[in-house]
């Protein structure tokens, strides 16, 4: 799937997916894929934090860089199409 890239740069669309998933895409006009990244950011980590008070939630946060490390590589990879 082709999208729009209205920032001109693969690279500015991966570091701002990078800080924060899902906001390099929508900068990049690709505002689904985006709301994507950044929606399932937002509910891991909801769930993450509700989860370290039973235990199982810490080792979710020590995974949380996955999102981060995912949504900039695919940032990256749309942009260039």
């Amino acid at each position: 799937m082709s999208a729009e890239n209205d920032t001109g740069s693969p690279i500015i669309v991966a570091l701002i997916s990078f800080l924060i998933p899902g906001v390099g895409h929508i900068i990049g006009g690709m505002k689904g894929r985006g709301l994507y990244w950044l929606g399932g950011f937002v509910i891991y980590m909801l769930i993450s934090v509700m989860l370290v008070f039973v235990g199982i939630g810490i080792f979710m946060l020590f995974l949380e860089p996955v999102w981060h490390i995912g949504s900039a590589i695919d940032g990256y990879v749309q942009a260039n199409d």
